[in-house]
């Protein structure tokens, strides 16, 4: 049952999938710990933090200056059960909108040379924290 049901989740967020097995085969020399839970591969890397389908790639830091509930890895857990959720939407509904958050927060340090307080607030990341402070089991 759990590989059927693996199966239909990586076709399911085919997209991001792809994407994921792509960015661990480009990172892969650099993680610092790896683990394999509810359905989801976790990578902790340097320097970058994101979720792609299955592939969770966490660090310790929070650049963003902001909540992450209560941790980076439970964050972007939520990321992944938002991409059950939206399967092949995943990477438009909330990969867009995430992109450019992040985006925006980097520009913003640029310019006022201080963090941005408010990107963990904001759709989908205040989302992504209530999911993963919900579903993530240690």
């Amino acid at each position: 049952m759990t590989l059927l049901l693996s199966t239909l989740f990586f076709i399911w967020e085919l997209p991001q999938n792809l994407a994921g097995l792509v960015t661990m085969l480009l990172v892969r020399k650099q993680f610092s710990a790896k683990e394999k839970r509810q359905m989801r591969r976790f990578y902790q890397v340097p320097g970058f933090s994101a979720t792609l389908g299955s592939y969770v790639f966490w660090s310790t830091s929070t650049p963003m200056n902001g909540s992450a509930s209560p941790t980076v890895k439970h964050h972007e857990f939520g990321h992944s059960v938002q991409s059950r959720i939206l399967g092949p939407f995943f990477l438009i509904v909330v990969g867009i909108p995430s992109v450019s958050r992040n985006l925006y927060g980097r520009y913003y340090y640029k310019k006022h040379k201080k963090l941005w307080g408010n990107y963990f607030s904001g759709y989908p990341e205040k989302w992504a924290d209530n999911l993963g402070l919900r579903f993530y089991k240690d």
